[in-house]
């Protein structure tokens, strides 16, 4: 008795179908040591970009200066957000990023009052503290999330 060509191609079909579920998982989590090293880089470019500024003279040039490192900032915790943490490092990486955040809010509000009330006055020196206060606590909790490279500092 002939068996049919169609059942003949069962087994290779199976066979097929279980080699193609091996191989690499994509959507394995990234290590601890290659997740923090992402997280370094897209950090680094960043406060070098805002570093590079020129340091401002006048109001106008305060305005500008925090507007761009607002929108600088911004755009690495966008990125940062993107990134996937191992597993045992999520609540940590969160925690920060949450915290990191808080730093272009404050050049946000410093580019306002530079703007509203000129860069010498009570209200632009006020967000100087509450940048400072976002600084210490996004670098604490960089230091708890292993993070070094993501540390603000001046």
């Amino acid at each position: 008795m002939k068996t049919p060509k169609a059942l003949s191609l069962v087994p290779i079909i199976v066979l097929a179908a279980a080699l193609a579920g091996c191989g690499s998982n994509s959507t394995a989590t990234t290590t601890s040591a290659s997740f923090e090293s992402n997280a370094a880089a897209i950090c680094k470019a960043a406060f070098d970009r805002v570093n590079a500024q020129s340091l401002p003279t006048t109001s106008a040039a305060a305005e500008e200066v925090q507007t761009n490192s607002a929108a600088l900032f911004n755009a690495a915790a966008e990125k940062l957000s993107q990134l996937d943490p191992p597993a045992n490092a999520s609540d940590q990486f969160n925690a920060w990023l949450t915290a990191f955040k808080e730093i272009p809010a404050a050049n946000e509000a410093a580019a306002a009052a530079a703007a509203d009330e000129g860069a010498t006055s009570a209200a632009f020196i006020k967000t100087g503290v509450r940048f400072e206060a976002a600084v210490t606590k996004a670098n604490a909790a960089a230091k708890a999330a292993n993070l070094s490279g993501c540390e603000l500092t001046k």
